[in-house]
This record gives C-alpha cells, structure tokens and sequence, in this order.
C-alpha cells in the first residue's frame, strides 16, 4: 500500500506522529 509508506516517510515531527496515531486508531476502529 504506497499510501501507508508514504504517510509513515512523512513522520519527521511529533505533531506528525500524533495525527498517524489517530488515523491508524480511526482505521482499526473500523
């Protein structure tokens, strides 16, 4: 999934990091 490996290259700053977290609850949530 090029999108995943995409948003985890994008992690450089705590804010990203928390805003991958919330969308990887979102998707285990549904």
């Amino acid at each position: 999934d090029d999108d995943n490996k995409s948003g985890i290259d994008a992690i450089n700053t705590p804010e990203q990091m928390a805003a991958y977290k919330a969308k990887l609850r979102e998707t285990m949530r549904s």
